[in-house]
């Protein structure tokens, strides 16, 4: 699971903290002996606390392995918590090699059972990870349900798979449009509206792509104008 790499990281960075403590403890450990004996002299009647450098990487020792365990324990409780049964599950991760898959429209290549955790939703971080034959198809499909953060991050990557996929930025252009984000929008479309027009100039390109590219122009530049009125309208407005 993606967050079982975040608690490693945890995991680790306790571990490191803990040694460099220990060994600071250990090469300042006769300042700190005089700290406890000039203690003793001033406090006769406290009750005496064995302090060695035995003692104390015990301590340490201690410490660390229930960090540990704690840790451990937490990853394998969510973990546990996260992951669904897969017939019940939107979408499909293989904890083996971080796939991410849709339950029906990757039906045919899914994970082996051993392999196979049910999860409700990509989240933006291994949304990069779902299954790229099948991207286009999942992030355009209206009938899955998607965070609008995790439904963008799926059709920027889908775009730029298939840059030609018209339904791709009308999707993407709705989730930014709820936002007002119309400058966003201007710009991307710009980027994109150059990227097909460089396509259009390649030489020996067959009739078919030539009116896939050309009807693809077409669509973004009405688009970007559209964006940019908004864009203008949007700023006389605040301003």
């Amino acid at each position: 699971m993606e967050s079982s790499g975040i608690d490693t990281i945890g995991l680790l960075g306790v571990l490191i903290a803990l040694i460099t403590l220990l060994v600071t403890l250990m090469k300042e450990w006769s300042h700190i002996s005089e700290f406890f004996q000039s203690l003793k002299v001033k406090l006769p009647d406290r009750p005496r606390v064995n302090i060695s450098r035995r003692n104390v990487i015990k301590a340490f020792g201690a410490i660390g392995v229930i960090s540990s365990c704690g840790l451990i324990f937490h990853t394998w409780l969510r973990n546990l918590q996260s992951c669904r049964p897969v017939s019940n599950a939107n979408f499909v991760l293989n904890e083996k090699n971080g796939i991410v898959h849709h339950s029906s429209i990757c039906k045919e290549h899914l994970p082996s059972a051993r392999n196979a955790c049910g999860i409700t939703s990509p989240t933006v971080t291994n949304s990069l990870k779902v299954h790229s034959g099948k991207l286009v198809h999942i992030a355009g499909s209206k009938a899955i349900k998607l965070p609008d953060e995790v439904r963008e991050s799926l059709l920027l990557e889908a775009i730029r798979q298939s840059p030609t996929s018209v339904h791709l930025y009308s999707q993407l252009i709705k989730i930014w449009g709820r936002r007002k984000q119309y400058h966003r929008i201007h710009e991307f479309l710009a980027a994109n509206v150059d990227y097909i027009g460089g396509l259009m100039r390649k030489p020996n390109n067959s009739p078919k792509k030539e009116k896939l590219y050309r009807k693809t122009y077409d669509d973004l530049i009405q688009r970007q104008n559209k964006a940019l009125r908004l864009a203008r309208i949007a700023k006389l407005e605040s301003s």
